[in-house]
């Protein structure tokens, strides 16, 4: 329930991310993202998620 305070943790990250010139590590990045994003949606929509 507090996903803000781990996500506030992780920000540096995701500037250091936007400044990234590689395309193979921004599509490699948005891949992992993609499959991270799709597995939490399945896990939503079937009932596992507490929240």
């Amino acid at each position: 329930m507090s996903i803000g305070r781990y996500i506030l943790v992780l920000f540096p990250i995701f500037i250091w991310l936007a400044s990234v010139k590689n395309t193979y590590v921004k599509q490699t990045y948005i891949f992992v993202v993609t499959l991270l994003l799709a597995m939490n949606i399945i896990l939503f929509v079937n009932g596992y998620w507490a929240g």
